[in-house]
């Protein structure tokens, strides 16, 4: 009987120690809601600089989606002047080919300037 009674006791004392520590664990701090016009350190943004960087950011995605058609078209002109000659053979040099390569040319140098911005 003794035996019974020192496990139930025992017993009760576990289950309120582990009740007492769950009680006095800190709960996580929340995180508070970012500001839009605060940095992650909560300093002030400067709304000038901050636009400025969203306009930096729009001219690179459209830079670089202006790069993208240029190298597509590119590509796309090279295999039809590549075409072009195969079927021109030897001693067959077409206006269409000259004007193909001003235009691999033209589009090339854009290309170049294009890069050169990033």
């Amino acid at each position: 009987m003794k035996f019974i009674v020192s496990i139930a006791m025992g017993a009760l004392l576990l289950a309120g120690s582990t009740v007492g520590q769950q009680e006095s664990e800190p709960k996580p701090a929340e995180r508070p809601k970012q500001n839009q016009n605060r940095s992650l350190d909560g300093t002030p943004l400067d709304p000038f600089k901050e636009a400025a960087r969203i306009r930096e950011k729009a001219a690179a995605a459209k830079n670089y989606k202006e790069l993208k058609e240029a190298a597509a078209e590119l590509t796309d002109l090279s295999q039809k002047l590549n075409q072009d000659v195969l079927d021109g053979g030897e001693d067959v040099i077409s206006a269409r080919i000259l004007d193909r390569a001003d235009k691999i040319e033209k589009l090339a140098r854009r290309i170049k300037d294009k890069a050169k911005a990033y």
